[in-house]
């Protein structure tokens, strides 16, 4: 008989479970180790995760976390999920185990109030996740400028980072400033920004920005792509974008309804997106919200066409919100 178990995950549970996923994920550095220890430490800290398991008597069959993330959506705040981590044991595959994993999964999800479960499903997956309600969501955007001549960074615009109470409002302010309106944005704290900071401090993440007054901007970059970049006024951005392009940026992750996508696009920048019906972003809803439905109804990727493509409500989960 199999049973299922559910608990919070707690900070110092971490290190064993997360052990495992990297040996199923075969995640070998320990600095990509290290960061994902941190990552979900920040969200242990929140009571965010659960960790979903099923057994049969002592013997683990599956599991899964679940962490739950504020969104905010047509200024209202809507609680989803990230299922992350599963695994179903190599003796148990192909026994029918992830459907009851995912009902167990729905089932804490219902009970802390979140309104839907959201996978990013590796290729090696294939279409898994969609016999199980899932469906495609987001287009992966980006903006590719390789097209342009390429120049050295101007060291000048990464400053150093001291960390403190103020500096971190001001990146909230621009951040909410900029990413509020886009779908899929996810709300952070004070925890949220101090994992982003260690990330930059280990070379993982680099964090330029520019405070200038009241105005303040910031771009965070992974292997010298773009994949944030936010201020406290659209002018400010609109300007700092044309500084990095200028400085050697090569390829942005942002969508159309980014602030700043029009100028990227006046720069010469080609527009691309991958809307992924079975790969990818995948969204399984757990119960009816209007806010919810009336945002997947034009975004989930079956629907994704050529001419939706600059679609102003296109949803994407950036990088530094994605499990």
């Amino acid at each position: 008989m199999i049973e299922s178990f559910t608990h919070r995950l707690k900070v110092g549970e971490l290190e064993e479970v997360l052990t495992k996923s990297f040996t199923e994920f075969k995640i070998t550095e320990r600095a990509d180790q290290l960061s994902m220890l941190s990552k979900y430490a920040t969200a242990a800290s929140k009571s965010s995760l659960w960790k979903v398991e099923l057994r049969q008597k002592n013997t683990l069959v599956a599991s899964a976390i679940t962490c739950s993330q504020v969104f905010p959506i047509e200024r209202n705040e809507v609680q989803l999920s990230f299922l992350t981590q599963v695994i179903v044991q190599p003796l148990f595959r192909g026994q029918g185990h992830l459907k009851q994993l995912i009902e167990c999964v729905g089932e804490v999800d219902r009970r802390i109030g979140s309104s839907g479960s959201i996978v990013i499903a590796r290729r090696g997956v294939s279409n898994l996740y969609s016999k199980y309600s899932y469906e495609g969501f987001g287009i992966f955007p980006s903006v590719d400028l390789q097209s342009l001549s390429i120049s050295s960074i101007n060291e000048d615009m990464s400053l150093q980072l001291d960390v403190n109470v103020e500096m971190t409002n001001l990146f909230a302010t621009a951040y909410e400033s900029t990413y509020w309106k886009i779908p899929g944005t996810t709300m952070r704290n004070k925890t949220d920004w101090n994992h982003i900071f260690r990330e930059n401090k280990s070379g993982r993440l680099k964090i330029n920005f520019v405070k200038n007054g009241a105005t303040f901007v910031y771009s965070i970059s992974k292997e010298n792509v773009v994949i944030e970049l936010a201020a406290t006024d659209h002018e400010s951005l609109n300007a700092s974008l044309s500084d990095v392009i200028d400085n050697g940026v090569t390829k942005i992750r942002i969508g159309a309804n980014h602030p700043a996508f029009s100028v990227a696009m006046s720069k010469g920048g080609i527009y691309s997106v991958r809307p992924e019906p079975f790969e990818g972003h995948m969204i399984r809803r757990w119960k009816t919200l209007d806010t919810l439905d009336r945002l997947l109804r034009f975004n989930t990727a079956g629907n994704i066409n050529t001419n939706a493509r600059n679609n102003s409500f296109s949803i994407e989960i950036s990088e530094l919100n994605q499990w």
